[in-house]
């Protein structure tokens, strides 16, 4: 089948790409004729560059390989083959499903991302939640610290005031114990006194009484 004929215009020199059409295979001559002998043979959907027309049904063209010769323009066509061009486009195809599978799987990372990213603000909070936590009690340790100093320092002045005041009672109560030995001793002089006094002082009333007496025989 015969996709596009090349209409017999004048002889030009231009280089055109075009494709062998669908046929089986055509012959590339070394001259515009059957007479000419065959160069090689080009299967359909060869391309070859047209360096020019003679306007009498040839066209002379160059392969890829660098072969030139002469071949029928109604075999040539500007388009791909469609068997070709079929095979483009499923590759085509294949390219798209496999781009659109990647961008299946771009998008399922995306999604996993936007979860992780979830995930991770969600334990940023956490771990700030926590930072505040941890700074209040660091800050109310500070405190407990320090009203631990304070009573410590109240601990000590106490149990120095306590030990002045044991001091000072042992101090007042040994001279207690000296005041009342002294008021003993003292009671106990004069006691002594007194009961040396007092046999003295009868004795002599008594004297006294008998020396008034008068006793007749």
């Amino acid at each position: 089948m015969i996709l596009f004929l090349v209409a017999a215009p004048p002889p030009v020199a231009a280089q055109t790409q075009q494709y062998v059409s669908d046929q089986l295979e055509i012959t590339l001559r070394s001259g515009p004729g059957t007479n000419f002998a065959i160069r090689r043979m080009l299967k359909s959907g060869t391309p070859v560059q047209v360096l020019e027309d003679n306007g009498e049904g040839y066209a002379r063209a160059t392969t890829a390989d660098g072969t030139t010769g002469w071949v029928l323009s109604r075999f040539l066509t500007a388009e791909p083959v469609a068997r070709d061009r079929l095979a483009e486009n499923e590759q085509q195809m294949q390219n798209m499903r496999q781009e659109s599978a990647l961008a299946q799987e771009r998008l399922i990372g995306l999604d996993q991302l936007e979860g992780n990213l979830s995930r991770v603000q969600a334990e940023k909070e956490n771990l700030l939640t926590e930072l505040q936590n941890l700074k209040l009690v660091a800050a109310d340790s500070l405190k407990i610290i320090e009203e631990n100093k304070g009573l410590k320092r109240e601990l000590e002045e106490s149990s120095a005031t306590h030990q002045a005041l044991i001091e000072e009672n042992t101090r007042l109560g040994d001279e207690s114990t000296q005041n009342w030995f002294l008021i003993g001793a003292g009671v106990l002089i004069l006691g002594m006194l007194i009961g040396l006094t007092i046999p003295n002082i009868r004795w002599k009333k008594r004297r006294s009484s008998m020396s008034g007496i008068n006793i007749d025989f």
